[in-house]
Order: structure tokens, then C-alpha cells, then sequence
């Protein structure tokens, strides 16, 4: 049976090692936001995410002119440094599963962003960006709907 030192030791180390891995405030954020465009028409509405190679993701909503701040882990503004692919999706997307009030109706015909489905994968995005040391406050994902 360990001592009870032994034991206390083990414990801080563990501690120690937990918090040097981000703990409650989570990983370093920099500033990241911009605007999609859609065959160069500002995309309203949209679902917004980077996501990184490895690490958290962060993302958010476009507003009425298509511009996103993302809002990363523990919901500070941001993202982590480094190469993010882009998803983009809509409020309800069929490949997404619901739409944002926990429905799984689909909205009336015409209405919501018209966002091609395959900007909402991670797999068949090909929207990749870097997010430089300092951050970068002047993104454009610009997609298109061919």
C-alpha cells in the first residue's frame, strides 16, 4: 500500500500536469473573424466553424452582412493558432441533423442560407485557413455554389 506522502505527491503531480494542459481557462485563443460570401453574395445565418488538425474547434453564427467572431472553448472569443479546415452549413441542413431549435423538421421551401451541403463536412469542406501567432480579424471564406 503506498504512503500517504507518496500518495499526496502523485495527487499534486497529476494537478500539476492537468493544469499545465489548459485547465479551466482552456487553450491560448487569438482573435479570429471575417465574413462568407457565396458566389460573392454575403452568406446570413450561417454556421461558422475552424477546425484544427488537433485541438478544440471554434465557431459561431453569421450575421445579417455574413460576418463571424469565433467563439472558442470555455466560450472566449477566438481561435487556437495554426491550419483550420472551414465548415460552413445552415441553421437546418439534412447532413446535420436538426436545425437550430432541436427540430428535425426541415424549414419551408426558400427559406434559410443557401450553403451547398458539402461546406458543412469537414471531409469534402476543401476551405482550409491559417491562423497566424497575432490572430487575423479580416477572413474571407469565399464559397460557391457549383
Amino acid at each position: 500500500m503506498l504512503k500517504l506522502s507518496t500518495k499526496l505527491l502523485l495527487s499534486a503531480g497529476l494537478f500539476i500536469f492537468v493544469a499545465g494542459c489548459g485547465g479551466s481557462e482552456g487553450p491560448a485563443l487569438v482573435p479570429a473573424s471575417g465574413k462568407v460570401l457565396l458566389d460573392g453574395e454575403p452568406v446570413a445565418g450561417a454556421l461558422v466553424r475552424f477546425v484544427p488538425g488537433s485541438g478544440p474547434s471554434s465557431g459561431c453564427d453569421t450575421n445579417d452582412q455574413g460576418e463571424f467572431t469565433l467563439i472558442g472553448p470555455g466560450n472566449r472569443p477566438g481561435s487556437i493558432v495554426g491550419t483550420h479546415t472551414v465548415t460552413v452549413g445552415c441553421a437546418y441542413n439534412p447532413g446535420q441533423g436538426s436545425s437550430a431549435d432541436g427540430s428535425t423538421e426541415a424549414p419551408a421551401e426558400g427559406a434559410g442560407c443557401k450553403v451547398p451541403l458539402k461546406y458543412s463536412d469537414v471531409s469534402t469542406s476543401g476551405v482550409t485557413v491559417d491562423v497566424p501567432d497575432e490572430g487575423k480579424t479580416d477572413f474571407v471564406i469565399a464559397l460557391t455554389s457549383e
